[in-house]
């Protein structure tokens, strides 16, 4: 990333090509002061800047624009091309925490840590969430509880319950949350699986930063052929709009 000094108000974007290839987008603010204003910040590679990751939906919107800004000064205004990776974008921009949420494995804050343990081996979940009757969040446990709170202090797993070393005050999205907030809310608190629920606050799924990362990437990967093809396209249309322009210079100059 270049170095170079900037006002306030100027950022720096990488090139979109690096965009396609890099798992992370960043805006470069170039004034040290900026660590207590971007919390979510991270020093971007090879440098001492502060830099915060673009958001999902400003990823994809950068994007579209590139391409528009192709089309606009090959001067073929917005046409199928562009109407095409828009319609492509909206649909990204519009996926919910159902559409990629996996089925959470839920307890009874009554069940042992040995059989806690047991189920979550037998499910393959790196965590289970604690419910009541209704199915109304109580707590969350990780493998990592278990090896800290019970293992390292040398407790029976027969005799400790799930209620005793469950994390409280589970962040949870709801179900109609975009990629965005869910990335949000991972970033924000540290976290890297959040319980989804229902308009009445009830379980449905979870979703992992595992889940996450693997839809991006793989619609990452979309785009970019989706990008090569257009830039083809967008290539032939000024080759054909060259040539008819040279026959005409031709035929009247």
């Amino acid at each position: 990333m270049p170095r170079r000094h900037c006002s306030e108000t100027e950022v720096f974007i990488i090139p979109i090509q690096n965009i396609l290839l890099d798992q992370y987008i960043y805006l470069s603010i170039l004034e040290k002061s900026s660590y207590s204003l971007y919390r979510y910040g991270w020093v971007a590679p090879h440098t001492n800047y502060l830099v915060r990751c673009l958001s999902i939906s400003e990823y994809y919107i950068l994007v579209y624009y590139y391409i528009y800004g192709m089309s606009e000064k090959l001067d073929l205004g917005l046409n199928e091309i562009n109407r095409k990776l828009y319609a492509y974008i909206s649909q990204i921009m519009g996926i919910r925490a159902y559409d990629i949420m996996e089925p959470a494995i839920s307890i009874s804050p009554d069940l042992s840590i040995t059989m806690v343990a047991k189920t979550m081996d037998e499910s393959g979940s790196g965590a289970v969430v604690i419910v009541d009757s209704d199915r109304n969040i109580k707590g969350i446990i990780t493998f990592k509880d278990i090896t800290t709170r019970v293992v390292a202090r040398e407790l029976d797993p027969n005799k400790v319950r799930a209620g005793d070393i469950m994390t409280e005050n589970v962040y949870y999205v709801p179900a109609e949350a975009t990629l965005d907030q869910i990335a949000a809310v991972m970033l924000k608190y540290g976290v890297r699986r959040v319980p989804v629920v229902n308009k009445f606050g009830r379980l449905v799924g979870m979703v992992s930063s595992r889940d996450l990362i693997g839809f991006l990437g793989m619609q990452r990967e979309l785009m970019a052929r989706l990008i090569t093809s257009l830039e083809n396209e967008l290539k032939k249309h000024a080759e054909e709009l060259a040539k008819k322009r040279d026959e005409e210079t031709g035929l009247y100059g």
